[in-house]
C-alpha cells in the first residue's frame, strides 16, 4: 500500500484483523522516529521489527509491502 502524512504524529494501518485481540500492525510515529510492525494474539502484543531512523518525512509518499 501506499499513503503520505500530511501532519505530525502517528500513522499506521491494521491487517489481518480477525477481531480486536488478534491482528498485525504496521505503526509510524514520527516523536520517537519509528517504523514498527507488531502482532497481537490474543490480546497480546509482540513488537516484530522496529527501525529507529526518523519516522518519516512530511508530504512525502511511502510504499509499504508486508511478506508474512
Amino acid at each position: 500500500f501506499s499513503f503520505m502524512v500530511r501532519d505530525s504524529g502517528d500513522v499506521g494501518v491494521v491487517f489481518r484483523l480477525h477481531d480486536e485481540f488478534n491482528y498485525y500492525a504496521f505503526e509510524v510515529n514520527q516523536k520517537p522516529g519509528y517504523k514498527r510492525f507488531r502482532k497481537v494474539k490474543k490480546g497480546k502484543s509482540k513488537i516484530l521489527a522496529e527501525i529507529r531512523d526518523g519516522g518519516l518525512i512530511q508530504d512525502k509518499w511511502y510504499n509499504v509491502t508486508f511478506f508474512i
